[in-house]
């Protein structure tokens, strides 16, 4: 209507200005002579193209338009003839469009992208069981939380005339929560499971134990998996599926056999049921982590392992409140889910909020953190043989800087206009790195005969027995002394603090063998058993909401959550930042034991 109006005016301006071009004399000031040059060179030219009366009557009609319009008089319609519209079968709605992220949910936010406008909400009358009008009540209704009120559904279908029947209203709910129920895989709900690391006891051998993270898979008759370039994939888990059925019947997943998990490309195997034994790991696999340091190097070294740590799990079903809502992509409920699920787990194993450290802030909690072991300066003395290692790859490193900064100075030559301070630049840098090369051969030398003098005070020692109080100094002063004068050399590879050492060498004693794990002092293994079973923020998991640091579970919201495996300092799961694989499959697949098909995502902070 205002539209109208607008047009009209317009019109009517331009008519006058037409009827008066060209505009001639004085104007009062400079802006109004550029005015009156710029309203006669646009409309001069129009009139003496097709005459003044002929314009200004153009104009006057669309001016009479513009007023009817604005007066609600309809105009003539023109249209083409009706073409009858193909049909398609019915299917569960999805509209094309939508985003894959809402469209899974099923319930919240039928938005589409690029989509024709919907047509208008149909008229929910009673008794019709075909009419499908839950979108289009309340997030919370929809979501199952509560019943629509008669308002919410007048408010939804203006169109309806009277009291809406009690059973148009229960019809409404009823399709709600038919709608939740599509968007659960399961098709019912299915309480999470909590994987949590078992306690460590000095007199039991768990090397047994069927559900463990790390260590070595027992794969039955299977191969190990490969990458796409033929490289073996990191295994982390092996998880029981008749403890899984112990822990919740209600899984979707086999009763028997066990499932293998392999990261990096990802890999999920089904071990059937059988008493198989340990598969040895291919020759060429790569190392899985390096002590106190990051899991899965690029090269193997004198302080990196093949396989994770073995530590045995035990399943904890998590029982959430009936009146959760389900899943989906709306953000305070995944929260909601979330904080459901750490609150059950709270309940049953203690979390923290830190990882462990045998420094000053554990030592106050607790005796025993303050003990050096033999093993600590057999730790120091291989990330020494591990740098020492790395002095060609160093050098390596400068003859290729050499490299790239000669090429860059000869695409500087090769400007139309060679700028003289960046060439200089360029070869100052190149003479920098040619004259790093002789030190670092030199450091390499020095630090060769440093490791043969440190090698005397480490050999023949019991890495498991305790380090006196003049052999820790001895230690101290040789980290000192590789901090001062080996720094080229070492920085990033050995350890600088005594607190560094503890911790690996603790770490190490509890996923060791039973007699490291026998050496380690009663106050610091009740210390770890009470307070350090958990991860220090997700949680490893099957089913249920995972941690999302990207928000990627929001691409897999009808996928079941195989496994999630988060960052987790004590068994050497430190990935990335706090970083978490979310192993995932579709309720198609695993009906059909399509294992294959899995998907391995990671995220991180």
């Amino acid at each position: 209507m205002k539209a109208g109006s607008a047009v009209a005016l317009l019109c009517i301006c331009l008519a006058v200005l037409v009827w008066h071009v060209p505009i001639e004399g004085a104007a009062a000031t400079g802006k109004g002579e550029i005015a009156c040059a710029l309203v006669n060179s646009i409309f001069v030219p129009v009139v003496d193209a097709f005459g003044r009366e002929p314009v200004v009557i153009v104009l006057g009609i669309i001016a009479i338009f513009g007023v009817l319009v604005r007066l609600g008089i309809g105009l003539p319609q023109f249209s083409m003839p009706s073409i009858p519209k193909p049909s398609f079968p019915a299917h569960d709605p999805v509209p094309e469009g939508v985003s894959r992220k809402r469209a899974l949910s099923g319930v919240a936010h039928r938005e589409t992208i690029a989509a024709p406008p919907p047509p208008p909400p149909p008229v929910p009358r009673a008794g019709d069981p075909n009419l499908d009008y839950s979108g289009l009540l309340p997030l919370e209704v929809r979501l199952g939380k509560r019943r629509p009120t008669r308002e919410e559904l007048k408010r939804a279908f203006p169109a309806f005339e009277g009291d809406i029947p009690d059973e148009v209203i229960d019809r409404a709910f009823a399709m709600a929560g038919e709608r939740i129920r599509k968007a659960t895989p399961h098709g019912k709900r299915v309480d999470p499971i909590a994987i949590v690391r078992k306690t460590r006891e000095k007199d039991r051998n768990w090397s047994g134990d069927r559900s463990h993270f790390g260590g070595l898979p027992r794969l039955g008759h299977a191969e190990w998996p490969r990458s796409a370039k033929g490289v073996p994939l990191p295994f982390v888990a092996q998880i029981d599926l008749a403890e899984v059925a112990a822990a919740n019947p209600d899984t979707p997943l086999p009763k028997t056999g066990s499932l293998a998990f392999f990261i990096n490309d990802g890999a999920v195997i089904h071990v059937p049921e059988g008493d198989f034994p340990i598969t040895p790991a291919p020759h060429d696999l790569p190392p899985a982590y390096a002590e106190d340091d990051h899991p899965l190097p690029e090269h193997a070294s004198h302080v990196s392992h093949q396989a994770f740590p073995f530590w045995p799990v035990d399943l904890m079903r998590l029982s959430l409140p009936q009146d959760l809502p389900e899943p989906c992509d709306d953000y305070d409920i995944i929260e909601e889910i979330e904080t459901a699920q750490f609150a059950a787990l709270d309940r049953l194993v203690p979390g923290r909020g830190y990882a462990f450290t045998a420094g000053r802030y554990d030592q106050d909690r607790t005796a025993g953190l303050d003990t050096m072991w033999w093993y600590g300066a057999d730790l120091f003395l291989r990330q020494l043989r591990t740098s020492l290692a790395g002095v060609p790859r160093r050098i390596q490193s400068q003859y290729d800087s050499i490299a790239a900064s000669r090429d860059y100075q000869r695409r500087l030559a090769a400007e139309p206009e060679p700028s003289a301070a960046k060439i200089a630049s360029a070869e100052a840098n190149e003479e920098s790195y040619r004259r790093a090369i002789p030190k670092i051969e030199e450091k390499g030398r020095e630090l060769a005969d440093f490791i043969g003098h440190f090698e005397k005070f480490v050999s023949g020692r019991d890495p498991w027995s305790e380090m006196s109080a003049e052999e820790v100094q001895i230690l101290e002063e040789a980290m000192r002394e590789v901090r001062d004068n080996f720094d080229q050399v070492c920085s990033y590879r050995v350890a600088y603090r005594m607190e560094d050492l503890r911790s690996a060498s603790i770490r190490r004693m509890i996923t060791g063998d039973q007699a490291a794990a026998a050496a380690l002092p009663d106050e610091v293994l009740s210390y770890l058993n009470n307070g350090y079973r958990r991860p220090s923020k997700a949680m490893h998991q099957m089913f249920g909401v995972g941690a999302s640091p990207q928000d990627g579970i929001y691409g897999h919201m009808s996928d079941h959550l195989l496994l999630q495996i988060t960052y987790d300092d004590l068994p050497e799961f430190r990935f990335g930042d706090m970083g978490v694989y979310h192993f995932w499959i579709s309720p198609e697949n695993l009906a059909a034991g399509n294992w294959d098909k899995a998907e391995l995502t990671f995220e991180c902070s």
